[in-house]
């Protein structure tokens, strides 16, 4: 196997990886940001797009000052950016 092979093997794995984990911290902030709120008020875990994202970001800082899932799902993102680099320059360096 080539390296470029291995090295999108490689980004395959990290890119599951990091949708499963990103998506299980994402619904346990969601969950945990809903359990403080009226139910009239409650987040969707359905429909995201960046403005959801950020605002269950903020509603959970608020809700939990110490809490750390805002911090791990900003760990993923960089990890999956990452790979995402890796991918490219698997793809577009000269062999």
């Amino acid at each position: 196997m080539s390296w470029r092979a291995v090295g999108l093997v490689v980004v395959a794995v990290v890119f599951a990886v990091v949708g499963l984990s990103s998506t299980v911290v994402l619904m346990s902030m969601v969950d945990d940001v809903n359990r403080n709120r009226p139910r009239e008020e409650w987040i969707s875990t359905y429909g995201w797009y960046p403005g959801k994202l950020q605002r269950v970001v903020e509603a959970y800082r608020e809700a939990y000052p110490g809490g750390r899932r805002h911090a791990w799902l900003f760990f993923l993102a960089l990890v999956g950016g990452t790979a995402f680099v890796l991918g490219a320059v698997c793809i577009l360096l000269p062999a």
